[in-house]
């Protein structure tokens, strides 16, 4: 019976231990941002989402290169923004640069998404890895693709008027 109550309070104090852990991660977290040069294209798609997170739809659609400003309209890149706003909790994400390339005034920037799901006492993870088509306009790193997040959204696109 001794054994079990050792293991007991073994496992309890571990328990006790990664709870306490993760409050202290969670507490020090200050969520800041890697500051990127302001000219760069990772800064671009960092002020994008930045912009997103703070509902501000029209800094967002800003970011777009000038040909996907031609092909996707402010009013319909605002109408799927707002059709994904979920009402539940979102997922906590995270992203994270994992690689950049660039060649002239045309950049790829691989982007780590991690998303954590929380359902009751655990928790699920989902990490992906996504690459970004940006192009330099004006002196300036704009998308250059059409995006709603960070998911493709080609059926944005406008039909060509016949």
């Amino acid at each position: 019976m001794t054994a079990n109550r050792s293991l007991l309070a073994i496992g309890a104090g571990v328990i006790a231990l990664v709870v306490v852990t993760l409050a202290v991660v969670l507490l020090t977290d200050d969520g800041g941002q890697t500051s990127f040069p302001s000219d760069s294209p990772e800064a671009a798609l960092q002020g994008y989402l930045a912009a997103l997170e703070d509902d501000d739809v029209d800094a967002a659609y800003a970011a777009f290169s000038s040909d996907v400003q031609s092909r996707v309209s402010h009013d319909a890149f605002e109408r799927e923004v707002d059709l994904r706003r979920s009402p539940d909790e979102p997922p906590d994400t995270r992203y994270l640069v994992a690689s950049t390339s660039v060649d002239g005034d045309s950049a790829q920037v691989t982007i780590t998404v991690e998303e954590f799901y929380e359902d009751g006492v655990g928790g699920s993870t989902n990490r992906y890895d996504r690459e970004i088509h940006l192009i330099r306009e004006d002196g300036a790193w704009h998308i250059d693709e059409p995006l709603v997040w960070l998911e493709s959204a080609p059926y944005l696109e406008q039909l060509p008027l016949n």
